[in-house]
């Protein structure tokens, strides 16, 4: 190990036994290598799935533990005489039983996102964007609205998936119609429109699981049940031009493009943390900006799938859960820069 690297305090529990000693070495080395590339970065890029939220108190869905919303809750399985994945997989149950599906993505979901806090990590990624030359942007495949909650620009978000809320208070929930055919196979014209949080909320029948039908929101165009603004698995009906292709997507892209432009010398750290490999999407984007931009490097941030290609000096691979990942780079970049002022921001 450089004699002028801490270790970093790897948990024995994330190593097989007797490899604890080393892989506290390739952490640590892992980091300081991140720590060199963002020091010097005038632009960087975030892009975020689930394993970012997961430390906020939001369980992912395929992740290997016990706590995934795919890994089973029998409660609600019996509640709702689906298994959990059915769940997730809910688009036409907005259609067939709106009551019973709005109220499964209220005790589930709303529940579950709106006393979650934006754990530390955010806040080291939102003052790590501020300082930037050349520019940020966060892209995210979560609905769960943690960065803008955190303090991000929603400007500067882009939310590949959806988004639930409409607002940064997330007192609005966003929704669109279920019969909406603009992207999908529906018959409505649709639109966008805001529900009162607290009154879906309240609305929910605990004993039986379902919203009632005062409470549910209603497309305001053909009056029939609305649905959450968000892209949900072997989703046929959602009207993804609202977010997946809006204008948020087109800054993006077009920052991205001059930051490769022939004349740009930015130089981009890529933040890809918590993506898993299942839903590639993430992964796809953010090695296409390594491919196309010589002046990038990707830090890949996850505990169970970080491979990078050790042939490629541009990848790192941080083995680490979001916010521990995140507070270790704040802590270290303070290291090499008291003032806490990126070199970025000097030139």
């Amino acid at each position: 190990m450089d004699d002028n690297l801490a270790p970093y305090p790897v948990n024995a529990s994330q190593t097989a036994d007797g490899a604890v000693d080393a892989a506290t070495d390739e952490t640590t080395k892992a980091l300081a290598r991140a720590v060199s590339a963002l020091n010097s970065a005038t632009a960087v890029f975030v892009f975020t799935g689930a394993g970012m939220s997961v430390d906020s108190g939001i369980p992912d869905y395929r992740g290997p533990c016990e706590e995934a919303q795919w890994g089973g809750d029998p409660k609600l399985s019996r509640l709702y005489g689906k298994s959990t994945q059915q769940l997730s997989e809910n688009a036409l149950w907005f259609q067939e039983d709106p009551a019973a599906a709005w109220g499964c993505d209220v005790r589930r979901w709303l529940s579950t996102v709106l006393p979650a806090t934006p754990h530390q990590g955010y806040h080291v990624l939102n003052s790590l964007c501020a300082k930037q030359r050349d520019g940020w942007f966060i892209a995210t495949s979560n609905i769960d609205h943690q960065h803008i909650f955190s303090g991000a620009s929603p400007d500067r978000v882009y939310a590949m998936h959806g988004e639930v809320f409409a607002n940064a208070s997330r007192t609005e929930v966003r929704y669109q119609c279920s019969f909406d055919g603009t992207d999908g196979i529906g018959d409505c014209p649709g639109g966008l429109w805001t529900a009162n949080t607290a009154a879906l909320l309240e609305g929910l029948d605990e004993a039986t699981g379902r919203v009632r039908e005062e409470s549910l929101p209603c497309c305001q165009l053909c009056h029939r049940p609305g649905r959450p603004n968000y892209l949900a698995f072997k989703d046929e009906f959602c009207r993804v031009s609202a977010f997946a292709f809006g204008p948020r997507r087109r800054t993006m892209v077009s920052w991205l493009r001059s930051l490769r432009s022939s004349g740009s010398d930015a130089a981009l750290v890529i933040l890809e943390i918590g993506c898993g490999t299942v839903v590639r999407n993430p992964r796809n984007r953010t090695e296409h900006e390594l491919r196309n931009n010589h002046n990038a490097v990707l830090v890949r941030i996850n505990l169970h799938e970080g491979d990078v290609s050790p042939d490629d000096p541009r990848q790192i691979s941080i083995p680490l859960k979001a916010e521990e990942a995140l507070l270790a780079l704040d802590a270290m970049l303070k290291v090499v820069d008291p003032g806490s002022e990126c070199q970025s921001q000097r030139q």
